[in-house]
C-alpha cells in the first residue's frame, strides 16, 4: 500500500506490498490530482541526469523508464519492476518533490527495518481486491446464421395469403387497419434444420 502525506509540494508515499500475490504498491489519488491526472491519463517515469522525474504528458528526447496508468478510482500502482527500475524496493520511501504542477522529482528514502518487518500493510479506509482481471482477451466465435430470402416470403405470401396456414390467423381481422397486409411467415421446417 501506498500512503500519501502532503507537505507543501512534496508528497510522501510509503511503498508497502498490497498483498502477497499482488506485488504492487498505490500512488493514490491526493498524488494524482496534483499531476492534474484523472482516469485514463499515463504518468511517465524518466531518467533524467543522476534524477528521476515523473510527468503527465511524454517528453521527446528523454530516458523513458516506464509509465503507469491512472485507474478508475484516480490511483496508478507501482509493480515491484516499477520500483526498481527507479531504484527502490517495497518499504522504501518515495518522496514527490513538484517544481508545477507537471512535473516532480522522486527521491528514494531506504527503510530503516529490516527484511523481516516489512509486512503487508493496508490502510484502513481502503477495501483490497485480490483478484486480477484480464480486460480485452480475444476468442474466437463460430456461428451458423442462416438468412432468409425475401423472395420465399414473398411467394409463400402469393400462395398461401395473409392468413396462417397452419391455424387461420389473420393479423387484419384481430388487429385491424394495424394488421392490414402483416404476417409472420414460418416454416414448416426449421431454417436450423435444413444444413
Amino acid at each position: 500500500m501506498a500512503g500519501t502525506n502532503r507537505k507543501g509540494t512534496t508528497h510522501i508515499v510509503k511503498t508497502f506490498m498490497s498483498s502477497a500475490v499482488d506485488r504492487r504498491t498505490k500512488l493514490h489519488v491526493g498524488l494524482i490530482k496534483k499531476f492534474n491526472a484523472g482516469y485514463g491519463d499515463r504518468l511517465y517515469f524518466y531518467q533524467e541526469n543522476n534524477v528521476i522525474a515523473v510527468t503527465k504528458s511524454p517528453i521527446k528526447g528523454e530516458s523513458l523508464l516506464f509509465s503507469i496508468s491512472v485507474d478508475v478510482e484516480n490511483r496508478a500502482r507501482l509493480t515491484e519492476a516499477n520500483l526498481e527500475q527507479i531504484g527502490a524496493v517495497f518499504g522504501d520511501v518515495l518522496e514527490f518533490e513538484f517544481s508545477d504542477n507537471s512535473r516532480a522529482i522522486v527521491t528514494v528514502q531506504r527503510r530503516q527495518s529490516s527484511d523481516e518487518e516489512l509486512n503487508i500493510y493496508s490502510l484502513p479506509e481502503e477495501v483490497e481486491d485480490s483478484h486480477t482481471y484480464i480486460e480485452g482477451a480475444t476468442r474466437q466465435i463460430i456461428i451458423n446464421a442462416y438468412e432468409r430470402d425475401p423472395k420465399a416470403r414473398h411467394a409463400c405470401i402469393e400462395h398461401y395469403g395473409l392468413d396462417c396456414f397452419p391455424c387461420g390467423f389473420n393479423f387484419e381481422e384481430r388487429y385491424g387497419e394495424l394488421g392490414r397486409d402483416y404476417i409472420h411467415v414460418h416454416h414448416l421446417t426449421p431454417i436450423s434444420s435444413v444444413g
